[in-house]
């Protein structure tokens, strides 16, 4: 099987970001002894390559702005954390204690504590954003 230009231009890019294995190396390296044409596209494409660090300029307002939200976000974090435990509890409490004399209780309890349960899995996940 004969490689073609197109198979080369295909595997330049892997090439160049020197993530190929050493066969595809080889094949590249022997095809580019041959096209002086591409030898000076795969110079050029080398050559602009973008930074890794891009230096990103954060305002003071912008700065405010990520403090203040990762402020809410760590007092809703604690905040629901609290409560979904509390109720948890006061859930387990009322099918030890109450639930013989008022059976909706218990219910009530398990449905608010699922509510915030809810809500710190939503906070949680804001903190990745």
């Amino acid at each position: 099987m004969k490689v073609t230009r197109d198979v080369i231009l295909d595997l330049l890019p892997i090439y160049l970001a020197d993530e190929a294995s050493e066969d595809t190396r080889a094949l590249v390296e022997h095809y580019l002894e041959s096209d002086p044409h591409l030898v000076q596209l795969a110079l050029k494409a080398g050559e602009s390559k973008v930074p890794n660090d891009i230096p990103i300029t954060l305002t003071e307002e912008n700065e405010m702005k990520a403090f203040k939200k990762a402020k809410r976000l760590m007092i809703q974090h604690n905040l629901f954390l609290l409560l979904a435990v509390l109720f948890t509890f006061l859930f387990a409490m009322g099918l030890t204690f109450i639930a013989d004399e008022r059976p909706i209780g218990p219910v009530v309890f398990l449905g608010v504590a699922g509510l915030f349960w809810f809500l710190f899995y939503r906070v949680n996940r804001q903190f990745d954003e």
